[in-house]
């Protein structure tokens, strides 16, 4: 017979080795993974914007398992677009400027860290409101005249009233005063080139009964007063109007009753006439012009009859006022803009094709006659300045969604754009001119209606 005493103490001992065994590992026993959290590879950094753009802050992480986010603005969670592993600012306000962003990132497996804190800095938008026009209107021009005056001439408004009317912005008062009138309609489709004397040439566009307008003007800034000039041999609207070298304007292409036309024309303030040039390529209306430091000029997109717009350019040697042909752009436009760039390459940005819009700028090279695809910026009816400092201020215009209120700077040394604050107003076919300061005066245009406001870009 087994002794009791020693029975209960063999099962007491037992019990003990199970719990040792059971505890340390032992009988077949796993220790619980240990909890690794997510390693951080990139932090967000800090960043900087114009009130009304917009950044992205940005994390890069890895882990075990699925990992999750959470942004957080000054330490608050983030409900609206907070858990991806990068977070927009929209719209931003100079109330956001010195606000913090930082994210919590989660693993399966129950471990978390907390990114580092990036501020966000915004500042104030350099677009400024000024003096309002006398007359709402789009599709008018402006001439930045030899003592710093900005001549606004015809265009389209209620009622057409504005065909006829001229008004002065003096940029020390910023105001818009009366001058002219003109002594023909011209309700848009026109051009204004200022002569190396000062005056300003007044050429083509809309009638009052919408027929192309055959004869020009020229304003004299000293009397303020528009005066008859010579006629077109070929009457035109939607055509270029390019000063060259020796003084003389080339008027090119252009539409005759909404019918593109291919030949061009030569004024000469000295006999205030207009002689037969060559003939471009390919009829074309809406194209762009620019003049080179070749001293030629450049023809570029356009259509011909509203269904299709054009991607050949081509080149006007004014010795023999004959076209030669040039290099095709990556994207047929019309109703683009061509600014030259202090390195002699030419930016062509916006315009539409049949209800299209290319997405991308090109530039045009000079030496080699070729387009490059840079950037990426979709509208027409917008305005393109050279600013200053060598970029280029691209403002307004229109897409599918309406005016446009946005701007935006294009780097030459990067060819790429940047974010330049938000218009007060979004308008399209207004004018843009710089100034003898270096500001660029944006005039009317169209909005929800004819626009009467303007805005300085500082």
């Amino acid at each position: 017979m087994q002794n009791p005493r020693f029975g209960l103490r063999g099962m007491y001992l037992g019990a003990l080795l199970l719990a040792s065994l059971f505890y340390c590992g032992g009988g077949g026993g796993s220790t619980p993974a240990p909890v690794n959290p997510p390693v951080i590879l990139s932090q967000p950094v800090q960043q900087s914007v114009i009130a009304g753009g917009s950044v992205t802050f940005q994390i890069s992480a890895t882990g075990d398992g699925i990992l999750s986010y959470q942004w957080q603005k000054n330490g608050l969670d983030i409900s609206v677009g907070g858990t991806l592993s990068s977070f927009i600012v929209s719209g931003a306000t100079l109330a956001d400027s010195g606000s913090t962003y930082r994210v919590i990132i989660r693993a399966t497996n129950g471990g978390s860290v907390t990114s580092a804190s990036a501020t966000l800095t915004v500042t104030r938008s350099p677009i400024v409101s000024t003096g309002s026009l006398l007359t709402a209107r789009q599709w008018h021009t402006a001439t930045l005249l030899d003592d710093g005056r900005v001549l606004i001439a015809g265009g389209d408004s209620v009622g057409r009233s504005a065909g006829r009317l001229a008004e002065l912005y003096n940029p020390i008062t910023g105001q818009f005063l009366a001058t002219g009138p003109l002594n023909t309609f011209r309700g848009g489709g026109h051009t204004a080139t200022k002569l190396n004397d000062g005056r300003v040439l007044i050429v083509g566009g809309y009638g009052l009964d919408y027929h192309d307008v055959a004869v020009s003007e020229l304003y004299d800034p000293r009397t303020g007063v528009f005066t008859q000039s010579g006629a077109l041999i070929t009457v035109r609207s939607a055509h270029t109007a390019t000063l060259l070298p020796d003084g003389t304007v080339l008027i090119a292409g252009g539409a005759t009753d909404f019918t593109g036309i291919a030949n061009s024309e030569i004024y000469d303030p000295a006999t205030g006439s207009f002689s037969a040039a060559g003939d471009l390529a390919t009829k074309r209306y809406s194209h762009a012009s620019v003049l080179l430091t070749n001293g030629k000029a450049l023809i570029v997109g356009g259509t011909e009859n509203c269904n299709c717009a054009k991607d050949s350019s081509e080149l006007l040697d004014p010795a023999t006022r004959m076209f030669s042909p040039s290099g095709s752009l990556a994207s047929a436009r019309s109703m683009a803009l061509a600014t030259r760039l202090g390195s002699g390459q030419v930016l062509i940005t916006g315009g539409e094709n049949n209800g299209q819009l290319p997405s991308g700028s090109e530039l045009y090279d000079p030496v080699s006659g070729r387009f490059t695809v840079v950037g990426s910026l979709a509208r027409y009816s917008h305005s393109a300045t050279l600013l200053p400092n060598g970029k280029v201020l691209v403002a307004g215009g229109t897409s599918a969604s309406g005016a446009i209120q946005n701007t935006w700077t294009f780097d030459p040394a990067t060819s790429t754009y940047t974010f330049g604050g938000l218009l007060l107003q979004a308008r399209c076919g207004h004018s843009a001119t710089m100034l003898l300061n270096g500001k660029v005066l944006m005039v009317g245009g169209m909005g929800a209606t004819y626009l009467a406001s303007a805005e300085i870009y500082e």
